[in-house]
């Protein structure tokens, strides 16, 4: 069989799946010595990384979602980059799930150790003792 008649028959084929609706047979060789790395696969010679890894230098490697605007985790919240996703994590003196985060009340909920001669003032993330009249110290006052 001459080459431009095996040609023929090979776009022939394709015209034919496609009119019935199923795709053309993927070129197997694309891909071969095509290395993605065990994050991707191989699909017709290019590397198609699953979610959370991106393509870099041919190969899908971890995308770090926390480099792009702290991947949406609150002001409040650290952004912490795993393999193929994220966390967000509200700082100390915060509770939340990362996305929203509150402060917590330190002194309202007793979780203070200012002593009982303290008067305890609540601050976003924390909060302060500061020595009633007649005592002294740094919150632990005598």
């Amino acid at each position: 069989m001459d080459a431009d008649l095996a040609a023929h028959d090979a776009s022939a084929a394709d015209a034919e799946s496609l009119v019935d609706g199923s795709a053309p047979e993927p070129d197997a060789d694309a891909c071969e010595g095509v290395r993605c790395g065990p994050y991707g696969a191989c699909l017709e010679g290019v590397c198609d990384c699953r979610a959370g890894f991106e393509l870099v230098d041919g190969v899908c490697v971890d995308q770090d979602e926390c480099l792009n605007e702290n991947a949406g985790c609150a002001l409040d919240a650290v952004c912490i980059n795993t393999v193929g996703s994220f966390r967000c994590e509200c700082l100390d003196g915060y509770r939340g799930d990362g996305r929203e985060c509150s402060d917590v009340h330190e002194c309202d909920e007793r979780l203070d150790n200012c002593s009982d001669n303290a008067r305890c003032t609540n601050t976003d993330g924390g909060f302060e003792c500061a020595c009633i009249d007649g005592f002294v110290g740094d919150g632990m006052c005598r």
